[in-house]
């Protein structure tokens, strides 16, 4: 709408915005996301936490996590998670 104060993201690929979603399916999501002209940043990847997501900016520029639950976790779980990954990236 014109009247509304709001921008698109710079002309340079960057947006003061990142929009966070849940979806039934990430990876069916960024399939159909790519057919209609958006570009994948961070292929789609499981995370520590229990979600499996990705990051793609649309053709307007608009940069979108989308996220998908694929394990339910504890918060045990998580932080021994956690601390193995930063026990990893500490040995290279």
């Amino acid at each position: 709408m014109p009247a509304l104060p709001g921008r698109a993201p710079a002309l340079n690929g960057s947006s003061p915005v990142m929009i966070f979603v849940y979806v039934p399916d990430v990876d069916r999501t960024v399939e159909l996301a790519i057919e209609r002209g958006a570009k994948v940043v961070i292929p789609a990847q499981n995370q520590f936490w229990g979600d499996r997501s990705a990051v793609i900016m649309d053709p307007a520029g608009h940069v979108w996590t989308v996220a998908s639950r694929v394990e339910e976790t504890t918060s045990q779980e998580r932080t021994d998670r956690w601390s193995h990954l930063l026990n990893d990236q500490s040995k290279t």
